[in-house]
């Protein structure tokens, strides 16, 4: 029997939780294929807009948009631009640049979004 479709977003967020990486909709449909593929962008449409998850874009030759939850505390990725894999760093060193960009622009940081581009252990040793 497939689930209903609140229970099947409930499912995505999940597995955004799960992974703890962010993933592309390939991935999601792939873990739960009781729907087809335009139910999924739907679905991730439907919480993008009411701000369960939030999507981002890598800029390397992988384009796929990824999505995350956005209900725990925030992490950083780092994302390998060989393999395409993702690996969250889960803390945050940025509170001192914060600070100083409130000081010196008057800015109020409430949040960001952190990811680093390069090149992981394993694909590393493959050269």
């Amino acid at each position: 029997m497939r689930p209903r479709l609140s229970e099947f977003r409930e499912g995505i967020i999940n597995l955004l939780d799960d992974r703890g990486v962010p993933l592309s909709v390939k991935e999601i449909h792939s873990e739960n294929n009781n729907f087809d593929l335009s139910t999924v962008y739907r679905a991730l449409e439907y919480l993008e807009s009411s701000g369960k998850i939030k999507s981002i874009s890598f800029p390397c030759h992988c384009g796929q948009m990824r999505y995350y939850h956005t209900g725990k505390k925030h992490v950083h990725y780092l994302h390998c631009e060989e393999c395409h894999s993702f690996f969250a760093v889960p803390y945050c060193g940025l509170n001192k640049i914060e600070k100083d960009i409130n000081a010196n622009f008057h800015f109020n940081v409430t949040r960001h979004i952190l990811f680093f581009l390069g090149i992981c252990k394993n694909c590393s040793r493959k050269k």
